[in-house]
């Protein structure tokens, strides 16, 4: 098994704990990569580029932000990742740091399965960006946000939902529901749902409500000529403009991410609520 190591740079506490990883696995003989950017951190490993080489199961420490930006890097390839809890929550974070040392031999010994989740992709007038495990954000360009509305239509399957003028309108995952969406008014999709949430961004007029739609369909979100222009924000990592007359169509990503689970995945409304 070819296992690579990628963790949060900036933090000492992630940095010690996979150098505790680094030399259990080559304890057990494992071969272990540090991924090249990090690499000067633990320069005894050998590295892997995260964007282009192979390597079976990918070990992440940090949070949800670090797992979000190596699904990111690995631009739409689907490898197995084990994630590790720096912080206090994370829905996408299955390991704690005091049980890393029996997870990994879980690991070795193949005592987990893996769930994968849905990912969403943006098009934009013919080309593709890579997928998003969270949310597809249309929103007024940053020349404009925060004094300018953007007006578009938003279309499931070529059939019309509404027509929208306000900040903008996020397409999420079940993963993403939890997310930005959540904090601006949508619902909650438990992770067994397979679909996709609508959220308008602060519109003009309060009828506009989210919509939740299979996560089969096709979204069609179509700037009107007489808006000002926008940008598409792929979850937080990625902007791509946009003109008014601009298509962005947002589709299921073919290619699920894979996250290498030891425990129930039914903790998700403990995360998000917390607990009494």
């Amino acid at each position: 098994m070819k296992i690579g190591l990628y963790f949060k740079k900036d933090s000492q506490s992630a940095y010690s704990l996979v150098q505790k990883i680094y030399d259990y696995l080559r304890s057990e003989r494992v071969e272990v990569y540090v991924e090249k950017k990090l690499r000067s951190l633990i320069p005894e490993a050998s590295e892997f580029d995260i964007s282009r080489d192979d390597i079976d199961v990918i070990i992440v420490v940090g949070g949800d932000g670090t797992v979000i930006r190596v699904l990111h890097e690995l631009r739409g390839r689907s490898i197995p990742l084990v994630t590790v809890r720096m912080g206090k929550r994370g829905v996408l974070l299955d390991v704690s740091p005091i049980e890393i040392k029996d997870r990994l031999r879980d690991l070795l010994e193949e005592r987990y399965v893996i769930r994968e989740y849905d990912r969403i992709y943006a098009e934009i007038e013919g080309v593709s960006y890579p997928p998003a495990i969270n949310e597809i954000l249309v929103t007024a360009s940053v020349e404009y946000l925060r004094s300018r509305v953007i007006r578009f239509s938003v279309y499931k399957d070529n059939h019309p939902i509404y027509y929208l003028e306000g900040d903008g309108v996020i397409i999420a995952t079940p993963i993403g529901s939890s997310a930005y969406s959540l904090a601006a008014g949508g619902p909650l999709l438990d992770r067994s749902v397979r679909a996709m949430v609508i959220t308008p961004l602060a519109p003009i007029y309060t009828w506009p409500r989210p919509v939740v739609i299979p996560i089969e369909s096709t979204v069609n979100i179509r700037l009107r000529e007489e808006s000002f222009p926008g940008e598409v924000v792929i979850d937080g990592y990625e902007r791509v403009s946009v003109k008014p007359g601009s298509n962005i169509i947002v589709r299921r990503y073919p290619q699920p991410a894979k996250i290498i689970r030891f425990h129930e995945d039914e903790r998700l409304y403990e995360e998000i609520f917390g607990r009494k």
